[in-house]
């Protein structure tokens, strides 16, 4: 399966596993967030940066202390309390 906002974003195609967590978050603004994580389970093509500046390799429990926006952050969290 192929998600096209993988294929959008990073340039590769996904194999898209569980959902890992619907993170949601509401900017000062008010605008509400909802973002949804899944496990990758593989992918083939090379990530092409379309809408990011940058991206690094971050090893999961480091993942809390890295810069990212709140949603992000959420994902993050789940994910390194999930190895402990």
């Amino acid at each position: 399966m192929t998600a096209p906002e993988l294929a959008e974003e990073l340039g590769i195609d996904a194999q898209i596993g569980d959902l890992i967590i619907v993170a949601k978050h509401t900017t000062d603004s008010g605008k509400a967030i909802e973002l949804h994580a899944y496990e990758i389970l593989g992918y083939t093509g090379k990530i092409q940066l379309r809408i990011h500046d940058d991206m690094h390799w971050v090893p999961i429990l480091d993942l809390p202390a890295h810069p990212q926006l709140p949603a992000d952050l959420i994902v993050s969290k789940t994910l390194a309390q999930n190895l402990d």
